[in-house]
């Protein structure tokens, strides 16, 4: 599946994240209906979607501290969906083990998934929202964190979910300290073919919950996933590609 590429990403470390550490994994490739299919599956069986983004998202913390261990700056870009309320579950995360936090959004919370509301108002005190674009701290680490747009994301990007793509490039590929890093798929990439939209989130490392998007590992989306990492959930049982 896909052999020239997953002979690039074992060669550049492909990883996952269970149980509290990072390590070797054989590869598990799914496509975007198998994941939401085992998703609602887990969700039906008694686990609440709550539980599922806590889950999620306390691997992609572990994680990112990992890659970063010294504490930095974590700036979320925050869409109206669920893949928002995993990037502001992580931001808390985060805050609890000295990072600075905050976000940017491009819609009022008014339009928000209940369940993103919900996450921001954990955080006490509140994170700053910022109405500009953030700027990197002299000496300290600094992640974009792409929350954008979630697997079920549909047709051509909106306006403003461009614009914010479009700035998130900007900020990594003009300052050195700064590392983006996407949740499940860089915002802009299409999850099961690669091909990217205009503007597409160029990120350092993608966190894939679950399992890999197939689309990630077409030549298309070499320049914007990054490194994988393979957010395991044991009790997400994902029918996998062969």
């Amino acid at each position: 599946f896909f052999c020239k590429n997953l002979l690039r990403l074992a060669g550049e470390g492909f990883l996952a994240y269970s149980k509290g550490c990072l390590y070797q994994y054989a590869m598990k490739v799914c496509s975007t209906e198998n994941m939401q299919i085992a998703e609602r599956e887990l969700i039906v069986s008694g686990t609440p979607a709550r539980t599922l983004m806590k889950l999620a998202s306390a691997g992609i913390a572990e994680s990112l501290m990992q890659f970063f261990p010294d504490p930095g700056l974590c700036v979320a870009y925050v869409g109206k969906g669920n893949n928002g309320g995993d990037a502001l579950t992580v931001l808390n995360i985060l805050k609890q083990h000295g990072w600075e936090i905050g976000f940017r959004t491009a819609y009022p919370r008014n339009e928000w998934s209940e369940l993103s509301v919900r996450q921001l108002a954990e955080i006490s005190p509140p994170p700053q929202e910022y109405q500009a674009p953030p700027l990197p701290h002299t000496g300290k680490p600094m992640i974009l964190l792409d929350g954008l747009l979630g697997i079920g994301a549909k047709g051509m990007l909106r306006r403003e979910i461009s614009a914010l793509c479009a700035e998130m490039n900007y900020i990594r590929n003009r300052c050195g300290a700064v590392r983006t890093v996407a949740i499940d798929i860089p915002t802009g990439v299409d999850p099961d073919t690669g091909m990217p939209q205009q503007n597409a989130v160029e990120a350092d490392f993608t966190m894939c919950i679950g399992a890999v998007k197939q689309g990630l590992l077409d030549d298309d989306a070499t320049l914007f996933a990054g490194r994988l990492v393979c957010i395991d959930l044991p009790s997400l049982h994902v029918q996998a590609l062969p």
